[in-house]
């Protein structure tokens, strides 16, 4: 009887060691089967089940991840290599040809350097990690410099100043010029030529914003969530024009994270896009 006893009681404990067993990197679907006793071991179970959900959340976004970045990399990669065969065939023949293709490895090579900056970056573990450097900075004379620094990323596009209060916050001076430079940055590259990019930092309603808004394609409502993903492009066929790689919208949420900072999209289809910058903690200049 107490070896009948002892299995029933033991019952649930075999078939969390006989699920736990079955649980690989390899099929991490297996969950373990709730039993409804109402006592510590129900609650121990779905604790383990959602442990087990957040691991495989957490494994496929890094296998995912990972492909991707093998995705970024092959076409610069395989563009270096076709240039490199022409070199090889023609040899000094032909100087033009010869020149043309050292300047386009050259700069496919500039744009690997700054693909594995940005995937280094977005890899980072929590915000900690990013070795933050905070100081009191008034702002109203950092954005200006980062407008000023800004102009000089399009000459086909009129990047301004426009809105810029005086207050101050307490930020890592280089994230944050990072994130707005990474704004402006994905502002050029979906909107015409000829166009305004506009900086305005600013207190209202109790918050500071920095934003950055373009006359640019717009981005549907149903996207604008998806935006801050890694890799992540509304439109494909205007990346590949662009060299657009889905990594620099996750690197300003990734900045304003660690700044406690909330973003904001306001966007329509073929009417531009704000995306703001949201700070609580902020002082009067």
């Amino acid at each position: 009887l107490s070896i009948k006893i002892s299995k029933v009681i033991l019952k649930p404990i075999n078939n969390v060691m006989q699920t736990a067993k079955l649980i690989s990197t390899d099929d991490l679907g297996k969950r373990i089967e709730v039993i409804n006793s109402g006592d510590e071991l129900e609650e121990l179970t779905k604790i383990l089940n959602q442990m087990l959900d957040g691991i495989q959340t957490s494994f496929e976004s890094q296998s995912k991840f990972v492909s991707d970045a093998s995705h970024e990399l092959r076409t610069p990669l395989a563009i270096i290599r076709g240039y490199a065969e022409i070199i090889k065939k023609r040899r000094l023949s032909n100087a033009e040809v010869f020149n043309e293709s050292i300047d386009s490895i050259i700069n496919e090579t500039e744009n690997m350097k700054n693909l594995v900056q940005k995937l280094l970056f977005v890899a980072k573990g929590e915000e900690e990690k990013l070795n933050m450097s905070l100081s009191e900075t008034s702002m109203k004379k950092f954005i200006k410099e980062i407008a000023f620094d800004c102009k000089l990323l399009s000459a086909n596009h009129d990047i301004v100043l426009g809105r810029n209060d005086n207050y101050k916050l307490y930020i890592d001076r280089a994230l944050i010029k990072q994130a707005i430079r990474a704004l402006v940055e994905n502002s050029i590259k979906y909107s015409p030529d000829n166009t305004k990019i506009t900086i305005d930092s600013y207190v209202e309603n109790n918050e500071a914003n920095i934003s950055v808004t373009d006359m640019g394609i717009g981005i549907p409502k149903s996207e604008h969530g998806k935006i801050f993903e890694r890799f992540y492009r509304v439109d494909e066929s205007r990346s590949k024009d662009t060299g657009g790689t889905g990594l620099g919208l996750a690197i300003v949420k990734k900045i304003g994270s660690a700044h406690s900072a909330k973003i904001v999209v306001e966007s329509e289809v073929n009417e531009g896009t704000k995306i703001i910058l949201k700070f609580l903690n902020y002082s009067k200049g």
